[in-house]
């Protein structure tokens, strides 16, 4: 007899009347008719709450269609739980490989994009406004995005899925290093940013940089309240202040992740000592005078 999947079959039993001693059941397994079991997803009983939402990285584009991949986080294993007396001590969960589910986007589905807010100096204030309802053509292959769907995840097929909202989160736009070499408007470091995980958090990648400085571009030192001079203002400063071993912070509009050469929007220099970056020799402190 070949194995039953008790998910995909329904159970329908009757009770016959006793004929002599005692009684039976006609017990009758039957192929389901109606479209809530026709799938049920592998990962079904990781799940005990419904779920109409998920966050995963673009793995692939075909015009309005997206794939987006999810590593769930059931694929972290645990140890075994301590078996009380004589129970079974409780299994090891099995790893799951990635989920892949296939997204179509339609005029009804609301697409955002999160706005690059950059802080900049001198009292500047440029408020972001979000982009609702951006073309698809926006979301390009390594983003990370929420998808809202109507249907409950855990039993629809992860191949016909149709969105009702796509959130694509906020890139980094923010490297933080030491300026290694200036050449006129061009500069280059080797920084760091901070990169969006699927699952949460963020990851620190590295990488080397050319920066490109333009007319607008901001270069300055951010005033540092202190209880004698709370609003200090923001120091001016220029291209010959960025020399080989400045530490600064950039700020573009740009996704560093995707690309190394930048056009820079903000340079904030960092300065050194307690409230910058640590520094590197401790100053020599005046010798104590002595009473006479």
């Amino acid at each position: 007899m070949k194995n039953i999947d008790p998910l995909n079959l329904v159970i329908t039993a009757t009770s016959a009347l006793a004929i002599g001693i005692g009684s039976y059941l006609f017990v009758t397994i039957v192929k389901p008719t109606f479209p809530f079991f026709a799938y049920h997803s592998p990962y079904l009983l990781d799940l005990t709450s419904p779920v109409y939402a998920f966050t995963g990285t673009v793995v692939r584009i075909n015009g309005q269609t997206i794939w987006v991949q999810q590593t769930p986080l059931s694929a972290t294993t645990s140890a075994p739980g301590p078996a009380a007396g004589n129970l079974t001590p409780t299994p090891t969960p099995k790893p799951h490989g990635p989920l892949t589910f296939q997204i179509k986007a339609t005029s009804m589905t609301s697409i955002n994009k999160s706005p690059t807010a950059i802080p900049y100096l001198f009292g500047q204030v440029v408020t972001p406004t979000p982009t609702p309802n951006s073309p698809i053509s926006q979301i390009t292959i390594g983003d990370v995005v929420t998808v809202g769907v109507d249907h409950d995840l855990r039993i629809t097929n992860p191949n016909n899925l149709t969105a009702t909202s796509i959130n694509v989160s906020a890139k980094p736009f923010q490297i933080d290093g030491a300026v290694t070499n200036t050449q006129g408007d061009i500069i280059t470091l080797t920084g760091t940013y901070s990169l969006a995980l699927p699952t949460g958090g963020s990851q620190t990648k590295s990488n080397s940089f050319s920066v490109s400085i333009l007319p607008d571009t901001q270069i300055g030192q951010r005033g540092m309240p202190t209880a004698l001079k709370p609003g200090a203002a923001d120091i001016h400063l220029t291209t010959n202040d960025l020399k080989p071993g400045t530490h600064i912070t950039i700020y573009t509009d740009q996704d560093v992740s995707q690309t190394n050469s930048i056009n820079a929007k903000v340079i904030e220099v960092i300065p050194p000592g307690p409230l910058g970056i640590p520094s590197l020799s401790t100053p020599k402190l005046p010798a104590p005078v002595l009473p006479q």
